[in-house]
């Protein structure tokens, strides 16, 4: 007879979650490093410190979701999408990268056209408006 199997028990299942959650918040940077550059020398730095801390600040809170954070506001250059001035401590870093929501960027590309009027009402840091233009 087949048993189902049993769970961990609950500091188990929280260690578990726990050490999930540092990984996935330090595997974004090698992310965010390949398509993500400074618009100048020292934003480039300001972009390798702030991923050069996250071992550190990942530990922080690890029982809440947490976006790769930038530790200064430092201009970036994503290729094929554009320029933001991304603001330090907020998760705007994340929202840029080119591969996130591509069927939103096809969409863009197949249904606008020259001259369409089209309105970002979101409240980030108008990746969908660069796009759109």
């Amino acid at each position: 007879m087949n048993r189902p199997a049993e769970r961990p028990p609950d500091p188990a299942r929280r260690l578990l979650g726990n050490v999930l959650r540092y990984a996935q918040r330090l595997g974004r940077w090698p992310v965010i490093l390949w398509q993500v550059r400074g618009c100048s020398s020292g934003d480039e730095l300001k972009l390798l410190a702030s991923a050069a801390a996250a071992p550190v600040l990942a530990f922080r809170d690890l029982s809440t979701w947490q976006d790769p954070v930038l530790l200064f506001d430092t201009c970036v250059r994503v290729p094929r999408v554009g320029v933001f001035h991304v603001r330090r401590r907020t998760d705007d870093l994340w929202h840029i990268l080119q591969w996130r929501e591509q069927g939103i960027h096809g969409a863009l590309k197949r249904l606008l056209q020259p001259g369409d009027v089209f309105v970002d009402a979101g409240a980030n840091v108008g990746v969908y408006t660069l796009l759109a233009s």
